[in-house]
């Protein structure tokens, strides 16, 4: 997957990426509880044409799953973005719980692909009130540096997930200072874990004494202010650590094992193109809703933005509540209430004869 320089926007660390990577997942659940669901994609000329090996999905689509191919090429306007989707694959099952359980799917994509779904009764009689709730786990990685180094619990989901509810009355020009300030330290972050992967890919193949940690910082300093926009590679690493040593020693060395030196960084950051990945998560609830985590309702279908930045740090939870009107409630009530008052009446008819 080829990737440009980073754009440190709202998570810092995005990487545009060429593959296609926008997805709609649209789920209709029936008063039964039964879900049907539909994901919509974008699909090459391979994949239409039927060559199933080019599965445009973050799952296997060949078992449960109905391959639809859309007559033409459909914009979608996804969060204030239009994007083109040719494909749409439709499973049914008896709950919402069906889908994260019956999936297969390559271990990288575990958090997009079985979101933990469900829907439970809380309260009420008459008309009972459920929530529905959606969990998409934390990206998996390994990154070396800790984001909790960077940043406060509180930081991390404001810079991520939003909500500014724990960080006071900021008016704008505050709130823009105090960004400011956490997007410095989220590129740092990123900056460090990209200089100490490479580093890390380049000393398997040196046999020479390790450099000392306050050698590195010294060289992770200067490469930090010199390279602040692009990518910190193992090449660049490699440039650095000769100019501060005053040998060619480091470029030698990446020169004569480049390839699996670079295959090494690249698996040390193979979640940083996952940060792209975006699905617009729609759903219908069978009641009417009184209360969602997000604003974004249309004609009674809610929708989250899902994406790679929102599951960088944490879990991301989607969470709604719905009532319905239970008929069976009303049915029994005036059932009951019918009987009373007949016994009652039977009773006071009884006691009037004697």
């Amino acid at each position: 997957m080829k990737r440009s320089k980073p754009v440190f926007l709202l998570s810092a660390i995005l990487l545009i990426v060429s593959c296609n990577t926008n997805y709609r997942v649209v789920t209709t659940v029936s008063g039964n509880g039964n879900a049907h669901r539909e994901v919509y994609a974008k699909a090459d000329s391979a994949f239409i044409a039927g060559d199933l090996s080019k599965n445009p999905y973050y799952f296997d689509i060949s078992k449960g799953w109905k391959i639809v191919k859309l007559d033409s090429m459909y914009t979608f306007n996804l969060f204030g973005e239009e994007k083109q989707m040719n494909v749409k694959v439709v499973s049914e099952g008896p709950s919402i719980e069906y889908f994260s359980k019956n999936i297969k799917f390559k271990e990288q994509m575990r958090s997009f692909a079985i979101p933990n779904e469900t829907i439970t009764k809380k309260r009420g009689w008459f008309y009972p009130v459920y929530t529905f709730k959606c969990v998409y786990k934390k990206l998996g990685h390994n990154l070396p540096v800790s984001i909790d180094e960077y940043l406060t619990k509180d930081e991390q989901k404001l810079w991520s997930q939003g909500g500014f509810e724990n960080f006071g009355e900021f008016n704008g020009s505050e709130m823009n200072d105090f960004l400011r300030g956490i997007e410095k330290r989220v590129i740092e972050w990123y900056a460090k874990n990209s200089f100490e992967i490479s580093y890390a890919a380049i000393n398997k193949f040196n046999f020479e004494k390790p450099l000392s940690d306050s050698l590195k910082n010294d060289v992770f300093n200067i490469i930090k202010s010199k390279y602040k926009e692009d990518e910190i590679d193992p090449q660049k690493v490699a440039s650095e650590l000769d100019r501060k040593l005053g040998t060619d020693y480091y470029s030698r060395l990446y020169g004569m094992n480049k390839e699996p030196i670079d295959n090494n960084y690249e698996k040390g950051i193979e979640v940083i193109p996952l940060l792209g990945y975006l699905i617009s998560y729609e759903i219908r609830l069978p009641g009417k809703i009184i209360d969602a985590n997000t604003s974004n309702i249309k004609n009674g279908v809610i929708i989250w933005k899902v994406d790679g930045a929102r599951l960088m740090f944490d879990n991301y939870t989607l969470v709604a509540e719905y009532r319905r009107i239970n008929i069976w409630a009303f049915i029994i009530s005036g059932v009951t209430l019918l009987l009373a008052l007949l016994s009652l009446s039977y009773i006071i008819k009884k006691r009037v004869k004697r």
